[in-house]
């Protein structure tokens, strides 16, 4: 019955359980440093996103 409780093991997953988790995407989060100039540059077009650098 105490079988129940146990922990499953990492090499005991479920075949489609890997391969969601290998599915997964990451969050990548970017930074600007002058966040007023991108609101105005947003305005002319989406070009202003493409100069935006990642962080993590």
């Amino acid at each position: 019955m105490f079988h129940f409780f146990r922990k499953r093991s990492a090499d005991n997953e479920p075949a489609l359980k890997k391969r969601i988790q290998a599915m997964k995407c990451r969050k990548i989060n970017f930074v600007d440093d002058d966040f007023e100039g991108l609101c105005r540059d947003m305005k002319t077009g989406c070009k202003p996103l493409m100069r935006l650098k990642p962080v993590n």
